[in-house]
């Protein structure tokens, strides 16, 4: 059974060789790197051909720069392994993790849901993420319900055959694409494990965290993801339950955009809150999504935008 790890690069020059000696630091020998280049302006694909003159198992791509989402999709579509993974070009693996990995995915999984560190550049910071930890094999639609999986993409393992049989893409051209698509893989998938083990390094750049550069995009983004994860759930014609789990994921989405209003200039805010005007089906989701913050704040908005934000304001 292989494996095929994609690394999207761009302009990662610091990173990136970190990234993928980790990956060839393993316990087995059956697995390949898809390296997609998305247009890198600084040395990234200079350092990537180098050490790739090392491995035999790397496919380097090339192509202009179209953004993450475009770059994972590009090594997607060119993976031959049964299973793919994710892995962000600042981030690492852990060595030898993927000898446990694989025998898992060995049960046939659409998923396998992975354990994470936050990692710092002074290691004495880091700390292991909340684990997730599934008790044997559960169906998307049981996930859902009892709270889904964490949406950054790297955290999970999927299957390549069931992403390519749903159409299940990321978005070209939004930031929090993660949030857009992990709901819908976790709630499509018919059979989901997790892992025990720390694998995945998740680096925490300061300078690249949401709450450092919240910009205009990124709230017009947050209320595209909204609206998309409702139309899903309106395709899919969804049972009361995992209905109101995605409800929940609609006003932890919308207190994301919260938190990063405050950021904005006035003129952004405006433009913002202008936008959050036409959106009154979303507060009305988050009254039906059973968390009684997510309630009261969708309350406060359908009664008047300036009391949803006061309201949020006096409960984070």
């Amino acid at each position: 059974m292989m494996l095929s790890i994609i690394i999207p690069v761009y302009n990662v020059e610091r990173y990136v060789e970190k990234c993928i000696r980790s990956c060839e630091t393993q316990d087995v020998t059956d697995f390949e790197l898809v390296v997609v280049n998305d247009g890198s302006t600084d040395n990234s694909l200079a350092i990537v051909e180098q050490v790739s003159k090392e491995f035999e198992n790397i496919t380097i791509i090339t192509q202009k720069n179209q953004g993450l989402s475009a770059a994972r999709n590009a090594g997607l579509q060119v993976a031959r392994g049964e299973y793919v993974w994710f892995v962000d070009s600042d981030d690492w693996i852990e060595p030898n993790c993927l000898g446990r990995i694989t025998k898992k995915l060995k049960d046939g999984l659409d998923i396998l849901q992975l354990q994470y560190r936050n990692a710092y550049e002074d290691a004495s910071l880091n700390s292991d993420g909340p684990y997730v930890l599934i008790d044997g094999i559960k169906s998307g639609k049981e996930v859902t319900i009892h709270g889904g999986l964490p949406a950054p993409a790297p955290f999970s393992i999927y299957k390549s055959g069931f992403l390519r049989k749903h159409g299940l893409k990321f978005k070209i051209g939004i930031y929090h694409e993660d949030s857009e698509l992990k709901p819908k893989i976790t709630y499509l998938a018919e059979k989901i494990a997790s892992d025990t083990d720390v694998s995945y390094n998740y680096l925490q750049r300061t300078s690249g965290s949401i709450t450092s550069k919240f910009r205009l995009k990124n709230g017009i983004d947050i209320i595209y993801v909204m609206n998309s994860l409702m139309d899903f759930v309106k395709q899919q014609r969804m049972d009361k339950p995992c209905a109101e789990a995605f409800y929940r994921q609609v006003g932890l989405c919308m207190n994301t955009l919260l938190f990063g209003y405050r950021q904005l200039s006035k003129s952004d805010q405006s433009s913002l809150h202008k936008a959050l005007t036409q959106q009154k089906h979303l507060f009305q989701a988050m009254i039906k999504s059973k968390n009684l913050k997510y309630q009261l704040e969708g309350i406060a908005f359908k009664f008047s935008l300036k009391l949803g934000f006061f309201l949020h304001k006096m409960m984070r």
